[in-house]
């Protein structure tokens, strides 16, 4: 197995004995299929999977759409027991330093160890899980933004995706977004710490009844942390509903134990359509809480939260009667 540093080191090549599809193939998995090594997707120019019809599809080694600077990977897994499964402890990457694209349907699954969507400086990657039984299994971390790159992740139509301590916008300069949406959507953070703009910029959309859970579950109460522009220089945004600036939609949930505002420019923007939500997670650090439309309540202690609540008007925000709010409210 080729380390990531001589990944970098060698990027201008794929490794002899590589599966490469590659110059505009498109590549049809209809019936059980296995390679030895690595599968590379779109390694210089142009390449396309189509995973379908149950098919499974097993690499012994890592998974990679998008190689090379200019190339264009697109992957896409159809359908109940149709499968990506690359080998054990290995890692799946979406835009490598090119353009990547996985999409996930109708029941279909992909698991790996690591995932990176957007991995080198210049990557490009964008994942979309959707509809109910698809399914994207990080072992791992999964990270979106790794060196000056883009990710995207949209979970949505009952899609679920799992992972552990997950990185929105992991390094300097990177971009990093993730949307959940629809009733069933979930996104799964069994670690303790998920970060939505570590060094770079993230964003996390929570919507339309999409479901977000990070740590470990205890009669429902999650033990985890969400953490919003967590070094200085990055940014983070934990949007329920809509962000700001957009029109209002109904909103997702987060189960959390709590949100820590961090050194950079964090906001936890309420901008849905309930009147009556409730949002229990505890809150601290210096950040903003954007109330722009929906009343919402928050029953977490916030006695810790030293920034600002901004209410537009029309909306609401109301403190539980057994909390502290530490912030300013205008």
């Amino acid at each position: 197995r080729r380390s990531r540093v001589a990944r970098q080191l060698l990027v201008a090549m794929a490794a002899p004995g590589d599966e490469i599809i590659d110059g505009g193939e498109v590549r049809d998995i209809t019936s059980s299929t296995s390679y030895g090594r690595e599968l590379i997707v779109g390694s210089s120019g142009n390449g396309t999977l189509n995973i379908k019809d149950g098919a499974p599809l097993t690499n012994a080694n890592e998974g990679t759409i998008g190689f090379q600077t200019g190339s264009n990977g697109k992957v896409t897994v159809d359908g109940p027991g149709s499968s990506w499964i690359n080998g054990p402890g290995r890692e799946l990457s979406i835009g490598w330093s090119g353009t990547g694209e996985l999409t996930i349907t109708n029941g279909g699954s992909v698991s790996n160890s690591n995932g990176f969507i957007g991995a080198r400086a210049n990557g490009s990657g964008t994942v979309t899980v959707s509809g109910a039984g698809s399914t994207w299994t990080n072992t791992s971390q999964l990270i979106l933004g790794f060196g000056t790159s883009t990710g995207k992740l949209t979970i949505e139509n009952g899609g679920t995706v799992t992972n552990s301590n997950g990185r929105i916008g992991l390094s300097a300069n990177s971009t990093g977004t993730v949307t959940v949406t629809g009733t069933g959507s979930t996104l799964t953070d069994s670690g303790s710490l998920l970060l939505v703009g570590y060094e770079g910029n993230g964003t996390l959309n929570i919507a339309e009844g999409g479901l977000v859970t990070v740590g470990t579950e205890t009669g429902g109460v999650y033990d985890g942390t969400l953490s919003i522009a967590y070094s200085a220089g990055s940014t983070g945004a934990l949007n329920i509903g809509a962000g700001a600036g957009e029109s209002a939609t109904s909103a997702g949930t987060l189960k959390a134990g709590k949100v820590v505002f961090g050194e950079g420019d964090g906001s936890l923007v309420f901008n849905h359509t309930e009147t009556g939500y409730v949002f229990g997670a505890a809150l601290s650090g210096d950040g903003t809480i954007d109330v722009v439309a929906g009343t919402t309540s928050l029953t977490g202690d916030a006695s810790q939260f030293t920034g600002s609540a901004d209410i537009s008007s029309g909306a609401g925000l109301t403190i539980g009667a057994s909390t502290d709010f530490g912030g300013s409210i205008a």
